[in-house]
């Protein structure tokens, strides 16, 4: 079998998978609210603002910080943005292991002892 169809199976398999499909249900609500939607939108782009203050060596504002902390009561609030954070966690933590498995395969990472 070449790879192309590996990969393609490993797809399927993807799809198959629970947290997948949790996540898929949680992205289809989300881009159905537009206000949950824009919540999230914003919520991230302050995240990322932060954390670019902090990858370039700097203290993130102080009013940044507060305006990101009150994003992330908005959000722990809101549980259809909450439940699709905690599925994207999720899908995301799987999709990590299977990279990793896939690098460990071919001796890119070190692995653990």
């Amino acid at each position: 079998m070449n790879v192309y169809d590996l990969a393609h199976n490993l797809a399927r398999a993807i799809r198959e998978n629970e947290y997948y499909k949790e996540f898929a249900r949680a992205k289809k609500l989300i881009d159905g609210d537009a206000e949950a939607k824009k919540i999230l939108t914003d919520f991230r782009n302050r995240q990322m603002e932060v954390e670019k203050a902090r990858l370039l060596g700097q203290k993130p504002p102080a009013d940044k910080m507060e305006a990101l902390h009150k994003m992330q009561e908005i959000i722990t609030a809101n549980q259809k943005i909450k439940s699709y954070l905690e599925a994207e966690f999720k899908f995301g933590r799987l999709m990590a292991d299977i990279q990793k498995i896939i690098g460990e395969g071919l001796d890119l990472f070190e692995k653990n002892a």
